[in-house]
C-alpha cells in the first residue's frame, strides 16, 4: 500500500480514537476498528 494513503489513514484512526463517545471528558480507553476488505 501507498505510504501517504497508510498515513492518513492511520491519523484518521488516531483522531477519531480522541473523540468521546460516553459522555465523559478526554478520549475513550479502548478503540476498536474492524478493518475490511478483498486483497
Amino acid at each position: 500500500v501507498v505510504p501517504h494513503i497508510t498515513d492518513a489513514i492511520q491519523e484518521w484512526i488516531e483522531r477519531v480514537a480522541m473523540i468521546p463517545v460516553d459522555g465523559k471528558e478526554g478520549p475513550a480507553d479502548v478503540c476498536v476498528i474492524e478493518l475490511g476488505g478483498t486483497v
